[in-house]
C-alpha cells in the first residue's frame, strides 16, 4: 500500500526482479495505472501520505501528468533536477531542487555525492551526531565551510541534537553565529 512502506520504491520494477514484473512496455504501463490501477492507486495513497522526492526521473508520460495534477496536494513533492533545466514541476505541484552539473568526469557527480552524504545523515545514530557536533563547534563558526553550517542549522531543528550542540559550544562567537543565522529570532518574537 502506498501509505504504508518504508524503503525506497521501485514503481515500475527492478532488474533484479523478474521480467515479467517490470513495467517496460505501452502495456504494461496502461495495465498498471488504467486497466488494473495498481500503480495509480499506490501512488494515490503514497501522495496523500508522504513526502516524496523523486530522483532520475521526467514526469514526462501523460498518465503521470494527470495524477500529479489530479491528485489533491496534502504531502509536499520534490524532485531533483539539474540547474537550468526548463522543466515544469510546478504545473505537477512538484518543488524542483537543482543540482549543478559537472563540466568534467561524471557530470552528475554533485547529486551522487549529495544522495551518499544524505544516507549517511540518516544512518548516524546519537554518538555519531554527538561526535560530529563536538569537532565542528570546536572550530571557530566564521571557518565553516556550507556543508557544516547546514549540518548545524539542521541540528537545531532536532532538541536531541540541540542539546549535544548546547553542551560542547564554549565560544561566545557561537551566539553571534546563531544570531547571524536568526536562529535566536524566535526568543525575541513578540506576540
Amino acid at each position: 500500500l502506498g501509505r504504508d512502506f518504508n524503503g525506497i520504491i521501485y514503481l515500475h520494477g527492478s532488474v533484479e526482479q523478474a521480467p515479467q514484473k517490470l513495467i517496460l512496455t505501452d502495456e504494461d504501463f496502461g495495465q498498471a495505472y488504467l486497466t488494473d490501477g495498481w500503480a495509480t492507486r499506490f501512488l494515490a495513497d503514497l501522495f496523500s501520505s508522504y513526502t516524496v522526492l523523486f530522483i532520475g526521473y521526467s514526469h514526462g508520460d501523460p498518465i503521470m501528468q494527470y495524477l500529479g495534477r489530479g491528485l489533491p496536494l496534502t504531502s509536499p513533492r520534490y524532485a531533483l533536477d539539474k540547474q537550468g533545466s526548463d522543466s515544469n514541476w510546478n504545473l505537477f505541484n512538484i518543488v524542483p531542487i537543482n543540482f549543478p552539473l559537472k563540466d568534467i568526469g561524471n557530470k552528475y557527480q554533485e547529486l551522487t555525492d549529495a544522495v551518499n552524504s544524505w544516507g549517511s545523515l540518516i544512518q548516524m545514530d546519537y554518538v555519531d551526531h554527538a561526535a560530529r557536533i563536538k569537532g565542528i563547534t570546536g572550530q571557530d563558526p566564521k571557518n565553516l565551510n556550507k556543508h557544516e553550517e547546514d549540518y548545524i542549522l539542521y541540528c537545531l531543528k532536532d532538541f536531541r541534537l540541540t542539546r549535544i550542540f548546547v553542551h560542547y559550544v564554549k565560544d561566545f562567537k557561537w551566539l553571534e553565529w546563531l544570531e547571524e543565522k536568526r536562529v535566536v529570532d524566535p526568543l525575541f518574537s513578540y506576540y
